[in-house]
């Protein structure tokens, strides 16, 4: 295309709005599933552990034990769990003192070994567990309501580390069925399993940081903006009355629901915080590429409403600089591109008619008459050419940042 074509092509995308004077119309949107029931969680209590024992505990030789990673679980774990994942003792006001932070310092440290070592032995699955009932005790579904025992591990360094390592463990689960939808909307809006992945992923990683705003960890920031478009569908499906029940509806509006939650508030702020400072360190990096397919950019119009705001542009321009080709000599766009391109022409989207459907308003009224008086016509020709080959990338990019 060259640029005299270039310049006639902005104009026209430019122009078109004015003469169809489209309203902007908005589609329903079929939901199929209710809610997750979210699990209220409750600390472990063994009332047979002593008070005394634990003044009595020797916190230095469970810390000098940590060099032995074959016995972790028996000289640490278990011991310290005793005490750390004890409602007996986490939930007392009388044991929370610079002793307890140091047992929950040397717990951590031993459990984030073994849990990024992928330790599925009987004891240390029991132990994680207890330690999940233990972070989350208290806690609404929608993390709203304060947990008990949260500000006290929250204070280690390793907490938002081991609810990443937690949160990411969810990821194979939520990339198949993702795969199997086709597309993180469609997994939200129709299968109930992926919305308890996504969910849960997504409360892992808020725990991560909760109520402590420390977004700097490079594994938390890519963890969180992986599926961050799955989790805005998800917000989105919570936000939606189509398609459900009465009884769903009164469910949503029930404390501990999602709709007004820590999480769907805190959401796009996290993300808006860790993509202005995110530098990925290999475009062509496959967990990279995939990032960028999860999230969708494509789909991204300067003018709709969008939960991420600058966020989506700025995904959009990572996206334009990795993914838009399928081959290393960018002869070939990419299928997610093209599916892209030709959906919005077909569908429009939003702010109203597509560019493709107004032409073809246009032309119901008057031939190619208007066209030909604003000399346009031979792009007009192109454009409803059967191979398409005008909705090309530059015309993609002009599309999605002036609709």
């Amino acid at each position: 295309m060259n640029n005299q074509n270039r310049f006639s092509l902005i104009c026209v995308l430019l122009a078109l709005p004015l003469l169809t004077a489209c309203p902007m119309k908005n589609s329903p949107r079929v939901v199929n599933e209710g809610k997750r029931e979210w699990t209220p969680q409750t600390t472990p209590v063994d009332a047979s552990v002593e008070a005394k024992s634990f003044q009595a505990f020797d916190v230095q030789a469970a810390y000098v034990a940590l060099s032995d990673s074959g016995s972790l679980v028996a000289r640490v774990l278990q011991p310290l769990s005793a005490f750390v994942l004890n409602g007996k003792f986490i939930e007392k006001a009388e044991f929370r003192t610079s002793r307890m932070t140091q047992m929950i310092q040397v717990f951590n440290s031993a459990f984030l070994t073994l849990l990024e070592a992928k330790d599925q032995s009987n004891e240390f699955l029991e132990i994680k567990n207890a330690y999940y009932a233990t972070i989350f005790a208290g806690c609404s579904r929608d993390l709203k309501s304060d947990c008990y025992n949260s500000d006290l591990f929250s204070v280690d360094t390793r907490h938002t580390r081991i609810m990443t390592v937690m949160a990411r463990e969810l990821d194979a689960g939520i990339e198949a069925s993702i795969k199997t939808a086709g597309s993180s909307k469609k997994c939200v809006s129709g299968n109930a399993e992926c919305r308890q992945l996504v969910e849960e992923r997504y409360r892992l990683l808020a725990m991560g940081v909760y109520k402590r705003n420390r977004y700097d960890d490079s594994d938390f920031a890519f963890a969180y903006m992986k599926y961050s478009r799955a989790f805005s569908e998800l917000i989105e499906y919570f936000n939606s009355d189509d398609g459900k029940t009465e009884a769903a509806k009164l469910a949503l509006n029930n404390r501990g629901n999602m709709r007004t939650s820590y999480l769907a508030e805190s959401h796009s702020h996290i993300f808006e915080t860790l993509i202005a400072k995110y530098q990925p360190k290999n475009l062509k990096d496959p967990e990279f590429r995939a990032f960028i397919e999860n999230f969708n950019p494509w789909n991204y119009s300067n003018k709709t409403p969008d939960t991420f705001q600058r966020g989506s542009r700025v995904m959009f321009g990572y996206a334009a600089r990795c993914c838009l080709y399928q081959d290393d000599s960018k002869t070939k766009l990419s299928p997610a591109v093209t599916t892209a391109i030709f959906e919005s022409q077909e569908n429009g989207d939003t702010m109203g008619k597509s560019f493709l459907q107004m032409i073809i308003e246009i032309k119901k009224e008057h031939s190619y008459r208007l066209f030909t008086n604003l000399g346009i016509v031979d792009i007009i020709r192109q454009i409803e050419h059967p191979d398409k080959q005008f909705y090309n990338e530059f015309f993609f990019v002009v599309d999605r940042l002036f609709r």
